[in-house]
């Protein structure tokens, strides 16, 4: 079962150029995951949770990097209210056009290669239009339910990315996720 939740238009407003999916998918046994997918064609609309979650309230509890299915996960367990989730996110390789501008050029590339200005738990990579987020309620199995639900995603991620024209423009445009992000299965 899917939930979506629509974009409220003071983020809307805030975040002009960004494209925002947001949805809950559940299992039979009513676990879920939420899934938020931002891709935009301006790189200010690009923003990480290591920056958002805490300024609205979240305290991070425990914090490392994960190496998963070919991409590197910041995997969190982070609380809201004294509630504990598990909070993944990381940027797919998706290519922002580099600025004309001669001298933007010569920032974005030292942003880019920069030592120590990068730390993906930290900051959006800018070489990267989208943001993948993850989150899940800390109980007995949300790890596993975590792990499976970023494996189910991998391959819509790589069609998605690798589709000319799919991002900014919308995520999962003419893609049936009903049929790629199936319940969690176990043992992968």
């Amino acid at each position: 079962m899917t939930d979506e939740r629509k974009v409220s238009a003071d983020v809307q407003k805030a975040l002009p150029t960004a494209v925002i999916l947001d949805r809950d998918y559940r299992n039979a046994r009513g676990r879920y995951v939420a899934l938020l997918l931002v891709t935009a064609r301006e790189l200010r609309d690009i923003h990480s949770p290591a920056v958002c979650l805490p300024g609205s309230g979240w305290q991070t509890r425990s914090d490392e990097l994960v190496a998963q299915d070919g991409f590197r996960i910041t995997a969190r367990v982070m609380a809201a209210r004294d509630a504990p989730f598990h909070v993944w996110f990381w940027y797919p390789s998706v290519p922002f056009p580099e600025p004309t501008h001669p001298l933007v050029r010569r920032l974005y590339r030292w942003r880019l290669t920069a030592p120590g200005t990068y730390r993906p738990d930290t900051l959006a990579d800018l070489s990267s239009s989208l943001m993948v987020r993850v989150i899940t309620p800390d109980r007995p199995g949300a790890l596993d339910d975590v792990r499976s639900f970023v494996h189910t995603l991998e391959p819509v991620l790589r069609d998605l990315t690798a589709r000319p024209g799919a991002v900014p423009h919308g995520p999962l445009q003419g893609h049936d996720e009903r049929r790629s992000l199936r319940e969690p299965q176990r043992g992968r």
